[in-house]
């Protein structure tokens, strides 16, 4: 997995929105097709679902069968999901360099830690 300069977004140009929500959007035939959207842990930017990169946690992976190959890239508690099939919650991340640099220092918050 490789991020350059040349991959991130210009943020100057997009800005978060408040919700990030599927949309609908016309293709050539003027049919509608359907675009999952989500946000980036990181920056909070909302993209096109196939745009992202997603990880689960490495311990919920590895509770529900998953097994460490040698081709598996670990990232702090997370592990990449390249074919985004794996079992447990997403985190999808944008391409940009910064926002993969700080997903080592990223703590995911529990249900009960949360609440407190």
């Amino acid at each position: 997995m490789q991020y350059s300069e040349n991959n991130s977004h210009n943020l100057q140009n997009i800005k978060p929105q408040a919700f990030c929500t599927s949309v609908d959007i016309e293709n050539k035939d003027d049919k509608k097709h359907h675009v999952a959207m989500r946000t980036c842990i990181i920056c909070r930017l909302c993209l096109e679902k196939n745009n992202l990169k997603r990880f689960v946690l490495l311990r919920s992976a590895l509770e529900k069968g998953f097994t460490i190959t040698d081709n598996t890239e670990i990232v702090g508690e997370f592990v990449f999901d390249q074919t985004k099939t794996l079992t447990g919650r997403g985190y999808y991340l944008c391409n940009n360099e910064n926002c993969f640099k700080k997903l080592f220092h990223y703590k995911h918050k529990t249900k009960t830690q949360n609440k407190t």
